[in-house]
């Protein structure tokens, strides 16, 4: 079930995320930008396992949970708190859509 749950989740934040990233990044660097966010979760899918385990053995599981809870707290506050900047940004950066060609008209 909780495979269903975070498949799931990454299946809905996926296009968002990649969307959101190719609105704030320059149009030459989209690609890097993309990367470095790939990246990002590869980092976070090898760490987090160790650093869990470090803390459930020597500080606990409630520590953890704790922690875990308190960090996400703090992620969810900073989205919402930087969601309209991140949204005129993204808006200051969307590059204009190309006039459409008229029929028979060569480009």
């Amino acid at each position: 079930m909780t495979v269903l749950v975070w498949t799931m989740g990454e299946m809905l934040t996926s296009p968002s995320n990649a969307t959101l990233i190719a609105e704030l990044s320059p149009s030459a660097a989209r690609g890097r930008y993309q990367g470095v966010f790939s990246l990002s979760w590869s980092a976070a899918a090898f760490l987090a396992p160790i650093a869990g385990g470090f803390v459930m053995e020597y500080v606990g599981d409630a520590a953890l949970w704790v922690s875990c809870a308190v960090v996400g707290a703090v992620i969810a506050v900073g989205h919402l708190l930087s969601g309209p900047a991140r949204e005129r940004r993204a808006l200051a950066l969307r590059e204009p859509a190309p006039e459409p060609t008229p029929l028979g008209a060569h480009a």
